[in-house]
């Protein structure tokens, strides 16, 4: 599908120019980030083998780190870069970094010519500017490789040019997301089942199961090479570790813990707008009818497929921290896209059409798809009404069955819009987003600093979600007199507004880290080096290996416990250290402690995480004991 370049175009390619630069300002900088700090240890262990070979010509002793195992690309790809930059913060970060502006650049090509431009301009608003995303591109970690090698993955296995060899190319390629990340697996087996089920072009004859074959050929021809490497370089004690540790990622979640993931999930209120934009998507599929091409089609059904599979997975496996389900973006990413671009073609008829049947013959699951929206933007005023009559709104039950009552009262209103058609059915597709981004753009800006759910103030949590509710109907009902008069035009600014809205969103998280930068990181890291300076023997790290990228010091990776071997002669520690003998007090002095910065918004999503220092953190140097003492 070709179309002439409008305003939202330009708005798109400002947008992604934007997100690219977002992604490369101030690289060096600390990251501020609001879930986790483990990246401060697990930076360091993600180059730890390539910083070895560009400084020293050889890999660390006594051995290759875990990180080999489960990322041996990465680490290649990152000891290039070294080798044409030197091992730095800035450099270790550049793989990231250019890794998401490709995952950007790439999904705004191959979508300008499948998508509406509005529908476009969103989407890409969301993988510009979505918090997660940046940070991850500002990380020596591999989740945006994978992503942006995932994206590009799928485009094969989706082109419409049906041609062998990109098959065999997609299947090598995705042994490649294995051998950058190991947790990238479960994807591949998405990618099998995409490749069987994706509709096919009329004039396509040749059987799924063929092109099936093919993508598998291409993933298991590598194999063969990479059995010799293993038999070459990997050490004995590697595979038993690695089996301990899929033991440790394959062991299965509770369905209770699965689902209070998007009621109490620090990454919850971020996903569940996502949630509500695939919704809409969701709906516009729905409704398009015989308007949907067979590309769209193609691009919904492997797209809602691989979220689907993706987040049984994500939800079910007892071990998947939450930079590993911020994969589930990019499919949803594609469906959005594609969905919104329904909706907009789809018009107002066929959306009342869609609510009109679901009012009057549709079963209980579609009249629940329709209003769980609304449902779920009206069930904290439940859970306060349950406070207020001396119930606990903060439980998850509590929470579960607000939901599921809120559920009910929403499919009444809906069976009463299809029968008497007192509301637009556009009334309940506009009332939960604005009533979502109202929130939103409150508490992350500090106007309603109160949880979604009511937790001890029922009666002003009740009071200011019911003026939000009011709110977001009368704007709902604004817009739904608009798009009876102008639909074409209210879509498009519709588009343009929330995409604005959702950039705003955004800039709290945004701000601060280009603003008012901090640099611990480099600078610790060049304190360490100067410190410790005169020590020959390796340096026992206990979560500070990430602090060794701006010097050449030797440093062994101790797993936040005394190795079985010899101790080191110098400790630096961070996080917790597990001494149950005390001795670090006894053979051990305290020379140095580092402050370290930790965004103030990762306190707040986590109470339990005390700092230990001014700016959150703190890395601590001990040194043998002498024969006099500590001085």
């Amino acid at each position: 599908m070709t179309r002439q370049t409008s305003r939202s175009d330009v708005l798109v390619f400002l947008v992604v120019t934007l997100g690219v630069g977002l992604r490369f300002l101030r690289l060096d900088a600390d990251p501020y980030y609001y879930d986790w700090i483990g990246y401060v240890t697990d930076e360091g262990r993600w180059v730890d083998q390539a910083r070895e070979l560009a400084l020293f010509g050889r890999s660390g002793e006594p051995g290759p780190s875990l990180h080999v195992l489960v990322g041996p690309l990465f680490q290649a790809l990152s000891y290039g870069v070294f080798r044409v930059l030197d091992v730095s913060v800035l450099s270790s970060r550049l793989l990231s970094a250019v890794s998401g502006s490709v995952l950007l650049v790439a999904f705004w090509l191959a979508m300008r010519r499948r998508v509406s431009a509005p529908a476009l301009l969103v989407t890409m608003t969301m993988l510009a500017f979505q918090e997660d995303l940046i940070v991850f591109s500002r990380v020596a970690v591999p989740e945006m490789t994978v992503m942006a090698a995932q994206f590009l993955i799928y485009l094969a296995i989706t082109s419409r040019r049906h041609r062998p060899w990109a098959l065999v190319l997609a299947g090598a390629a995705s042994l490649v997301t294995v051998g950058i990340k190991i947790a990238a697996l479960p994807v591949v087996g998405i990618f099998a089942l995409l490749v069987l089920i994706q509709p096919r072009d009329p004039s396509w004859a040749r059987s799924r199961w063929r092109d099936v074959t093919l993508f598998l050929t291409g993933l298991v021809s590598p194999l063969a090479v990479l059995a010799a490497l293993w038999a070459a370089l990997g050490p004995a004690d590697l595979l038993p570790r690695a089996v301990a540790l899929m033991n440790v990622v394959v062991s299965p979640s509770s369905f209770y813990a699965a689902l209070g993931f998007v009621f109490e999930d620090p990454m919850a209120p971020v996903l569940n707008l996502w949630l509500l934009a695939l919704w809409c998507a969701l709906v516009g599929w729905r409704a398009a009818g015989p308007v949907m091409d067979a590309t769209s089609r193609c691009a919904l059904v492997t797209s809602v497929t691989w979220v689907a599979v993706y987040a049984v997975v994500m939800l079910g496996l007892g071990y998947f921290p939450n930079r590993y389900k911020i994969h589930i973006l990019v499919p949803m990413a594609v469906a959005i896209a594609v969905g919104l671009t329904l909706l907009e073609r789809a018009g107002r008829a066929r959306i009342d059409a869609l609510f009109e049947r679901a009012g009057a013959a549709r079963t209980a699951f579609m009249l629940g798809f329709l209003g769980l929206p609304t449902a779920v933007v009206i069930a904290p005023l439940v859970g306060a009404t349950v406070g207020l009559l001396g119930g606990e709104p903060e439980r998850l039950r509590v929470k579960m069955v607000c939901t599921l009552l809120a559920m009910v009262v929403t499919a009444l209103a809906l069976v009463m819009v299809g029968r008497r058609r007192r509301l637009s059915s556009v009334f309940f597709l506009v009332f939960p987003v604005t009533a979502a981004l109202i929130w939103s753009t409150a508490q992350r800006t500090g106007l309603y600093d109160a949880p979604f759910w009511a937790t001890a103030r029922f009666g002003p949590h009740a009071a200011g979600w019911l003026l939000m509710l009011l709110v977001s109907a009368g704007v709902a009902g604004v817009a739904s007199g608009a798009l009876r008069d102008a639909p074409g035009a209210t879509f498009v600014l519709a588009a343009r507004a929330s995409a604005l809205w959702y950039l705003v969103l955004c800039l709290p998280a945004l701000v601060p880290a280009y603003l008012t930068p901090h640099y611990s990181i480099p600078r610790v890291s060049r304190q360490l080096a100067t410190l410790l300076a005169d020590v020959a023997e390796p340096i026992g790290s206990s979560g500070v290996d990430g602090l060794f990228r701006e010097g050449r010091l030797h440093y062994l990776t101790v797993h936040r416990a005394w190795p079985a071997a010899a101790r080191p002669g110098v400790m630096a520690i961070m996080f917790n250290f597990r001494d149950p003998d005390r001795i670090l007090e006894r053979e051990y002095c305290l020379t140095d402690v580092l402050p370290l910065y930790v965004s103030p918004t990762y306190f707040r999503a986590h109470a339990s995480v005390v700092p230990t220092s001014a700016l959150g953190e703190s890395v601590r140097i001990y040194r043998r004991r002498g024969a006099d003492g500590c001085r």
